[in-house]
């Protein structure tokens, strides 16, 4: 099968998406047609309606629309002054918003923008972790902030590296590669995205991971000649040809039209992905093979706690859950301000140990400002975690000791499965996408799929709610729900997780 590219796939699979009328522009592009940019009459149409709420994500969403109308001028081989002049408006008006510098996405947007209308702007240096990690909100004022959140670190690398072109300054070039040299430890042995890292459930889809992983290991092949890159984002494409119909967004197809245009002739060079994943500032430890991943986090953004695959059944995440069970919003942990997350890899590499001490996610978050997005009055209640995995074993031990200085109530720790059905002890069978649902006392539980087995055993017999999902792109692809109370009488949970 021939690999397509974003715009082939596009031309190919997207044609009966409502088209706005951006989207006429961007296929006009691609399929290098003449456009009609003399009319100003038409120009706001191209911008689209601005959302009421300017939440952090809706002012990226205009910003997206701006870079994608200005790749428009760079790649149209007939615009027009009029055209030129309402863009250099709008951009503009665009970049004098008044946002903080510590949200590096936006502020990477921001300074591009005003590039492309030479009006630098000033961009503060790269704020970036040793190991090429960059938070998405680097000081903090986002208690969710502080975390690498999936795509949307694979986008920052790739301003980063478009800004370094644009400016000419190496440094943001150098930025860039660093953060693409991390994302790789976001990939499973096969350069398959392992979506749950960091993640929100709401931007964990497979596609878009795919999408934004590719344009970065793109961008930094073009710009730095790295075949290595070019084959990772190769390894991404294939992997993106193979999904259903997916939506590509405009400022995608023109982000790959435009390093199409600078890119020179990089080969690629194939290579293999390092087994073990140890980064202490993150708090991240892993260990990938054909057979078995498995990711454990000590720190997070209102984010899960890791991910085990043992021969395509596993877990996808895990952690705390304020209930309602089934509310994203209200799962996983936050950076508490306790002591880092100690990660210890054994040195004969046969496994490793994880500990941190963290805060949960809020029990409701703002999400209709731009200030306070996504936070909320913080958890009273902390968690000491520790997680030890056995490579010989292929067994992973998560221990739980919850503490707050209220009385806990209407709590949960949950495990995301993706298998084919769940076994009970007594050999009755749960199957996802159904309403058949099960709450009883329970001392482990079997997951299957073809022949592969996973087991999760608690330390003794315990209350636990199997819930079906439908699986698909909720809840982060997981067939199952699994969900077992947490009571201040008992505060102290263990579990083994392991390949039978």
């Amino acid at each position: 099968m021939t690999l397509r590219d974003l715009k082939n796939i596009y031309l190919e699979t997207c044609s009966d998406f409502l088209a706005s009328p951006l989207s006429t522009l961007t296929t006009a592009i691609l399929e290098s047609r003449p456009l009609d940019l003399s009319s100003d009459a038409s120009f706001e149409a191209f911008a689209g309606l601005k959302e009421p709420n300017q939440t952090p994500f809706a002012l990226l969403a205009e910003g997206y629309q701006l870079l994608s109308l200005a790749f428009i001028r760079i790649l149209a081989e007939n615009s027009s002054a009029a055209y030129e002049e309402w863009l250099q408006a709008k951009i503009s008006d665009y970049v004098q918003v008044n946002t903080w510098a510590e949200f590096q996405l936006l502020a990477a947007l921001k300074a591009i923008l005003a590039n492309l209308i030479d009006q630098p702007l000033n961009l503060q240096s790269p704020q970036q972790l040793k190991g090429g990690a960059a938070f998405l909100e680097w000081k903090g004022l986002w208690s969710w902030g502080k975390a690498t959140h999936g795509h949307l670190h694979a986008d920052l690398g790739c301003l980063w590296g478009l800004f370094g072109y644009l400016s000419q300054d190496n440094t943001w070039i150098e930025a860039a590669k660093e953060v693409a040299n991390w994302q790789l430890n976001t990939l499973n042995v096969d350069f398959f995205p392992v979506r749950s890292l960091f993640t929100l459930e709401e931007n964990a889809l497979i596609p878009k991971i795919l999408i934004s992983n590719y344009l970065l290991f793109s961008m930094i092949a073009a710009l730095t000649g790295d075949k290595h890159f070019k084959f990772a984002a190769k390894k991404q494409l294939e992997h993106l040809n193979r999904c259903q119909k997916v939506r590509i967004s405009d400022e995608a197809l023109l982000m790959e039209a435009f390093l199409k245009r600078i890119e020179g002739r990089v080969s690629e060079e194939e290579f293999a992905l390092q087994p073990w994943i140890r980064d202490q500032e993150v708090g991240l430890l892993g260990f990938r093979s054909p057979n078995e991943t498995v990711f454990c986090l000590g720190k997070g953004g209102q984010t899960g706690l890791g991910y085990v695959n043992f021969s395509d059944i596993g877990i996808v995440n895990y952690g705390p859950q304020h209930l309602p069970l089934g509310d994203c919003q209200t799962f996983g942990i936050e950076e508490s301000g306790f002591e880092a997350a100690t990660c210890q890899l054994d040195p004969s590499k046969t496994g490793f140990y994880l500990s941190s001490t963290v805060r949960l996610t809020p029990k409701k978050v703002d999400l209709d400002s731009f200030a306070n997005f996504r936070n909320g009055i913080p958890s009273n209640i902390w968690v000491d975690l520790k997680h030890i995995f056995t490579l010989e074993e292929k067994k992973l031990v998560v221990a739980a000791n919850f503490f707050s200085l209220q009385e806990m109530q209407e709590l949960a720790f949950v495990f995301f499965v993706t298998a084919d059905c769940c076994q009970l002890e007594k050999g009755s069978m749960i199957y996802p996408k159904t309403f058949v649902h099960y709450r009883g006392l329970e001392d482990s539980l079997i997951f299957k799929r073809g022949d592969a087995r996973l087991s999760i055993k608690a330390q003794m017999p315990l209350n636990v709610e199997v819930i079906p999902l439908s699986g698909g792109e909720n809840f982060w692809g997981a067939d199952f729900l699994v969900a077992y109370p947490v009571h201040a009488a008992s505060p102290s949970i263990e579990w083994t997780i392991s390949k039978i």
